[in-house]
């Protein structure tokens, strides 16, 4: 098959679509003669991104998931104001998408559990327009979350295959490791706000997002999933190569294609596990560098629950744990752990103590620690002025002045804890809706942990994404990670829940263990699946 046949078939063309690119091509002549050589060669690739993203609206959400760590880097002036190129890209997507919809006649939308637990949300959050203080601030927030509910749909909608899923995970980690290792140069470097230099000497990692505690948020959204993934491709590797050992020792009569295949896919998941191994120790490291106390607690959170999920799997991590744990406290007792960072660690007590910040005087050790608690004690306030609709969603910094405590005058855009944050600006309401939301997408959790026993590959993305979900849960105890439009990928995660559900596997590719090779080898898979899988 020729290349442009190919690409013939990739793009779906169809008789008419020929002729429609007949005339597109006339089109494009007569732009390059009328705009001239490179103003007319740009409009027509501009048409042709366009039209390529309109037959194929799943690119352009490919690439809203990857603009989310560069949306500030990238920006174009519309007005008086910059737009980033996340909005940009996901103002494009949903068009491209209900173009898609119109032009293949498709009337159906896919609903889950988390639509509706979305849909609760926002009725629960616009109530509060009743009692808002600034009508715009609350409509700018309310059109923040719908943003992240319409990238769920999008996201449920447009990924139909098990490849499909897996290069939006790619994504999700490309990102994440892209940050991890900007981070980690920024620290060691010592480029970056002088505000940003720690105890240790190194400068706090903060990426492009431009604060740390929001930067290691960000990388919360990959980690656990890279964690995971990493564990299942080396595993199903160790597995291959076991089989192949075992067959050779047998001295099995095999053809010759059944062996360059077994060890074209054990070099596969090698390769994999190694590259996942590595982006996971980056982003660990860059959340570490981030010296991010909230991440730190979320991730604990997040590895706690992702251990309860494995179920009686959960020895080895359990032992990989203890060890790890070990080696902490023995390099603790050596004094061989940098003494800023056993400091900052030791401190996070002080996050979770509730204190009275009024007339408390900060010094550079404890300014983080009180300003919080300023930051909540005004929330607090806020609560407490209407506790069932709050002052108004999106109105926290709006009305702070109100609430503010004495020597504490700016706010901090939110209470740095995004339970009391919700309550404060929507009231119990707001909380009630916020909670009904994560119900729904940890009862997903759940049901996608257990449909996928059989299925080590679909099983590591339910747990990773579960990970996620609870490392976010713990870090806004102490931030709001409902920012930036991180709903971009935390609405991607959330539909793995469902994707891995709905996906059949592809047997040609990856078979699936059954529930014993699941219990006695982990991830992997079991040898007799191995053995039988003669092609690629």
């Amino acid at each position: 098959m020729t290349i442009s046949r190919r690409i013939a078939g990739w793009l779906d063309f169809s008789g008419g679509s020929r002729v429609a690119a007949v005339l597109a091509a006339l089109v494009a002549g007569l732009l390059i003669a009328a705009f001239g050589g490179v103003r007319g060669a740009g409009l027509v690739i501009g048409l042709l991104g366009a039209a390529l993203l309109i037959v194929r609206p799943r690119l352009a959400f490919y690439l809203l998931v990857l603009s989310v760590p560069v949306q500030d880097v990238i920006t174009v002036p519309l007005g008086v104001i910059d737009t980033t190129i996340t909005q940009i890209t996901f103002t494009g997507t949903i068009a491209a998408w209900l173009l898609w919809r119109l032009a293949n006649n498709r009337q159906t939308t896919t609903v889950t559990p988390i639509t509706f637990g979305f849909l609760v949300f926002l009725w629960c959050i616009s109530a509060s327009l009743l009692t808002t203080h600034s009508m715009p601030d609350s409509l700018a927030e309310i059109a923040r979350w719908t943003v992240t509910f319409l990238v769920y749909i999008l996201a449920t909608n447009l990924i139909r295959t098990r490849k499909q899923m897996g290069i939006l995970i790619g994504c999700l980690l490309a990102g994440g490791a892209f940050e991890a290792v900007l981070g980690v140069t920024q620290a060691f470097s010592l480029s970056g706000p002088l505000a940003f230099l720690a105890n240790s000497g190194l400068l706090r990692a903060y990426g492009t997002i431009g604060a740390p505690n929001s930067y290691a948020g960000y990388i919360d959204h990959s980690l656990p999933l890279a964690v995971t993934l990493a564990i299942y491709w080396l595993g199903t590797w160790w597995q291959r190569q076991s089989v192949i050992i075992r067959a050779q020792q047998l001295a099995e009569l095999r053809p010759p294609s059944f062996w360059d295949t077994q060890r074209r896919l054990m070099l596969r998941a090698g390769v994999l596990g190694m590259l996942l191994a590595l982006a996971a120790l980056l982003m660990l490291t860059a959340v570490i560098l981030s010296e991010s106390r909230g991440a730190w607690v979320g991730l604990t959170f997040g590895s706690l629950g992702m251990v309860v999920a494995l179920g009686r799997r959960a020895v080895a991590p359990l032992i990989a744990l203890g060890i790890i744990v070990l080696l902490g406290v023995a390099a603790y007792q050596a004094n061989a752990l940098p003494e800023a960072l056993v400091q900052r660690a030791q401190s996070i007590t002080d996050n979770v103590r509730i204190f009275d910040p009024h007339g408390l005087v900060p010094n550079p050790d404890n300014f983080s620690i009180i300003e919080r608690m300023a930051q909540w004690y005004a929330a607090w306030g806020m609560f407490q002025s209407n506790p069932t609709l709050g002052v108004g969603i999106g109105n926290y910094t709006h009305v702070y002045d109100m609430f503010n405590v004495e020597g504490w005058p700016y706010s901090q855009g939110h209470a740095h804890n995004y339970y009391l944050n919700i309550s404060a600006e929507a009231g119990l309401v707001g909380l009630f809706g916020y909670l009904v939301w994560l119900g729904t997408a940890l009862r997903e959790a759940a049901r996608a942990v257990r449909r996928t026993r059989n299925n080590g590959y679909y099983q590591a993305i339910a747990i990773g994404s579960l990970g996620v979900l609870l490392t976010l849960m713990g870090h806004n105890f102490f931030e709001n990670l409902h920012v930036l439009n991180m709903g971009v990928h935390l609405s991607s995660v959330l539909a793995l829940f469902y994707l891995v559900r709905i996906l059949p596997a592809d047997e040609a590719d990856e078979p699936s263990a059954t529930a014993e090779a699941q219990r006695s080898a982990g991830w992997g898979f079991s040898e007799a699946e191995l053995a039988n899988t003669e092609r690629g």
